[in-house]
């Protein structure tokens, strides 16, 4: 928390130009869901996406829909794509897949 709080005055010092706010544990808890953080800096100017949870997100969000996700979908080129078009060698490999990793 001396290191967070040292940011923050570090930052004050040198005038910093773009909005932030500072968050405390609680807020910090109820904005993000979690209590795994004593604090926050939250910078207005900067942006940060994080690639595989955005996947995540985005496929339990489409789960949530009733889409289904299979591993190893061969589809053809994009190009080509009016729809989605599977070859017929994917359902041996779903077969597959599913043998060896089976659903939780």
């Amino acid at each position: 928390m001396i290191e967070f709080l040292a940011y923050v005055e570090e930052r004050e010092a040198h005038n910093y130009p773009h909005k932030y706010e500072i968050w405390d544990r609680d807020k910090t808890c109820d904005m993000l869901g979690t209590d795994a953080f004593l604090g926050e800096f939250v910078d207005y100017r900067d942006g940060h996406l994080h690639p595989l949870k955005l996947c995540i997100g985005e496929a339990q969000a489409a789960h949530s829909l009733g889409v289904q996700i299979f591993e190893l979908s061969v589809t053809a080129p994009q190009d080509s794509w009016i729809g989605a078009h599977i070859k017929p060698d994917t359902f041996r490999k779903r077969e597959k897949l599913n043998r060896t990793h089976p659903r939780c």
